[in-house]
């Protein structure tokens, strides 16, 4: 097998959102962050001097970059 095809083979079992991220890294590849209204991510924008996290639906500045928690 070569190694693309090693790097794309799904493991029987480990089927879902995240499965190939943790298998290869050890770790579960996390979106973050999330929107409190939706079931994606956040997009940061930047205005003027001061950069947001939008909701990439609504349009809606949900806070500012460094601020969540």
């Amino acid at each position: 097998m070569d190694r693309t095809s090693a790097w794309l083979r799904v493991i029987p079992g480990e089927k879902g959102r995240g499965a190939e991220s943790r298998r290869l890294t050890g770790y579960e590849f996390v979106q973050w962050p999330l929107c409190p209204g939706h079931p994606h991510p956040l997009e940061p924008v930047a205005d003027g001097e001061q950069a947001w996290w939008r909701c990439p639906s609504s349009g809606a500045e949900i806070g500012a970059i460094g601020e969540l928690g």
